[in-house]
């Protein structure tokens, strides 16, 4: 799914989930509409500020687009955000334009990029020896423990958990560790770029 602002979309454009307002029982658009010049104006006149619509495999979205998935099953390029409500299974790569917030955790091997924003993973990002998974944000990354992971940002670092056998590269920011255990870890303070 697609989450796209109201004076953004298009004709031709396919409703993802069906569209409700407060305090009526019926949805104002259906999943599966094709969307027309009408229904995108009825959309405007209701005060609707965005909708979730269908998109291609091969779109690859603007800046200002919100991309919302339930699952990951192939690589994403996404130029605007990506928010995702599961995990990221094993060698999946991510980059986003925008921010990356994920919901769950991180597998091995996993490359998750946020070319101008901030990486929020609300799990845990958990690497292997031979597969660690990477990190890199030009401004914050946040996580919930890091183990086998290398992590670089131009912005924070901050953990509530622990940081076990990961490399962190701060450029200007910090790094807020919530328990303070860090093990077997390195930081170094340079360009990660």
């Amino acid at each position: 799914m697609l989450k796209v602002k109201t004076q953004e979309l298009q004709e031709g454009m396919v409703v993802a989930s069906d569209l409700y307002i407060t305090g009526v029982k019926f949805p104002l658009a259906r999943k599966g509409l094709i969307l027309n010049e009408e229904h995108i104006s009825k959309l405007k006149s209701h005060g609707i500020a965005f909708v979730y619509v269908e998109h291609s495999e091969n779109y690859k979205g603007s800046s200002g687009q919100t991309l919302a998935l339930s699952s990951v099953e192939n690589d994403i390029i996404f130029e605007g955000k990506v928010e995702l409500k599961g995990n990221v299974p094993a060698n999946t790569s991510i980059d986003a334009g925008d921010s990356v917030i994920i919901e769950g955790d991180v597998a091995d091997g996993c490359q998750i990029f946020s070319r101008s924003g901030v990486i929020v993973i609300k799990g845990f990002v958990y690497g292997t020896g031979d597969n660690p998974l990477q990190l890199y944000a030009k401004q914050n990354i946040s996580v919930g423990s890091a183990t086998h992971a290398v992590i670089k940002t131009d912005g924070e670092f901050i953990t509530e958990g622990d940081i076990i056998d990961t490399t962190q590269a701060v450029e200007e920011g910090s790094i807020y560790n919530f328990r303070q255990r860090y093990r077997r870890s390195r930081y170094k303070k340079c360009n990660p770029y």
